[in-house]
């Protein structure tokens, strides 16, 4: 549980939350003055700064993924759900789960630079790509192979339409 102020003040912080930081709450007490904002990487503040207040502007629920720097200097990936609640005490306060999604971004990385991998290899052959949806009868063209063979990036109603074009008989 943090309050709404500048650096999110912990009302409240269970075990769970130092065992993903590696610090005890007295260390974060301490060291961090209380304040969740002081473990999130410096870089990533002011964007989840404003993402929170525009959260709470439109709404009592928040969700922001963010870094954080655990005791031993790891940096982790978490998402952070949490709930406005007013009743509580006089500040706005929000209780907030925290989940460590590290393994995931760097899933999605990897999966990036995969992709951006594939798009410069097609890019550079010669040879006709594409995807076939047999449901939809649609076939889909790279961008290169498009521009090229001057094809639409997707072509539609194959193979009726190669057939009512006469390209096959």
């Amino acid at each position: 549980v943090v309050e709404t102020d500048e650096e999110f003040s912990f009302a409240y912080l269970n075990e769970g939350y130092q065992i993903l930081t590696g610090y005890s709450e007295a260390e974060i007490r301490g060291k961090f003055n209380g304040r969740a904002m002081r473990l999130v990487m410096e870089e990533d503040r002011n964007k989840m700064r404003s993402s929170i207040q525009e959260q709470l502007r439109a709404g009592s629920n928040i969700e922001v993924e963010h870094r954080i720097v655990r005791k031993d200097g790891e940096i982790i990936w978490v998402l952070m759900k949490g709930r406005q609640m007013r009743e509580l005490s006089a500040n706005v306060q929000i209780c907030c789960v925290i989940i460590d999604i590290t393994k995931s971004k760097e899933t999605e990385n990897r999966l990036r630079i995969s992709e951006e991998r594939y798009k410069i290899a097609l890019e550079q052959s010669e040879q006709i790509v594409f995807d076939y949806d047999i449901q939809s009868k649609t076939i889909y063209f790279s961008e290169q192979t498009a521009f090229r063979f001057k094809l639409p990036v997707k072509l539609q109603n194959v193979p009726e339409c190669f057939l009512k074009a006469g390209l096959i008989g």
